[in-house]
Parts: structure tokens; sequence; C-alpha cells
């Protein structure tokens, strides 16, 4: 299930085509700070609608449909006069992909590689290419190493 009961999300309905779910979803957050000054939004802008790949449910592909919305800021000084509401858990701002399908990805491209996970996704019912698939771990953190605290040296060699 993608979302528990406590989240700010309702699925407002799901189209069943024969390798195909759509899941229509909307926002139910009551308010949304502006990004830039923090301070709450009023009143709604506009909407738009986000296309997101999500994991596959039943070896069918799974879009979701998000209705997000857009924000006026009241902060008269904030550069910012239309802002879109930010979602942490499922949805990253400008992602295409839902977290949870990404790190799927991310765990089978560094055990795999690019191009093996590319075929591997497209019978997993996900499609993504080799190269988004580059362009997210170019972006992942590096790994925290440990610092050695004895460390030896085997063979020393002088060179003339």
């Amino acid at each position: 299930m993608i979302f528990s009961t406590s989240e700010k999300f309702k699925v407002v309905s799901i189209d069943r085509n024969a390798d195909l779910a759509n899941i229509y979803v909307k926002s139910l957050q009551k308010k949304c700070p502006c990004p830039n000054c923090l301070e709450p939004g009023y009143g709604v802008h506009s909407y738009y609608i986000r296309k997101i790949k999500d994991l596959p449910a039943f070896g069918n592909r799974v879009i979701i449909y998000l209705r997000a919305r857009k924000f006026c800021c009241r902060e008269l000084e904030c550069p910012v006069k239309v802002f879109t509401e930010r979602f942490t858990d499922h949805f990253v701002s400008s992602k295409r992909f839902t977290s949870r399908a990404q790190t799927l990805l991310l765990k089978m491209l560094i055990e795999a590689g690019a191009k093996p996970t590319e075929r591997l996704s497209l019978n997993m019912s996900l499609t993504v290419s080799d190269t988004t698939l580059l362009r997210w771990l170019k972006v992942q953190p590096m790994p925290i190493m440990k610092v050695p605290i004895v460390l030896g040296i085997d063979d020393c060699t002088e060179q003339s």
C-alpha cells in the first residue's frame, strides 16, 4: 500500500486497462509553506497534474496522477509570488518516479549496472533508461568511509 491512513492523500479513482493501472490522487494538506520565506500560502492559485511512475502491482504498470495545487505567497517582500505545494515522502519535487520505485531501481543499479537494470526494469513493468539511472547515481551522496585506526604497510621496496 503506497499511502497509510494518516497521510495527506486521497485516492480519487483508479482506471485499469490490460497491463496498466492509473491511480488518480489528490492532496489533503490544509496549508503549504512558501519554499522561500516559509510563510503559509493562501488561496489556491491553480492546479496541475503530475504523472509519476510507481512500483508495479500484480505485473501491471502503475502510474499515479497527482493533482497538485499552486498557492500564492502572503509576504509582499518575498520574490516568490506563486509556488507549488511540496511533498516530502512519496513524491519528491520534479521527480517522475515515486521514492520507493527509485530506491529499488538504485539498489538494482548498484548491484547489476545501468544496462542490465534497464533490461530488468522492463520485465518489472517499469521503464527507465540507462542514462536516467546513471544520472540518479551521479547525484547520490558518497558513503561515509570509516577512518582506519591502524594502518600497515606490507611490501616496502625502494626504487632507484
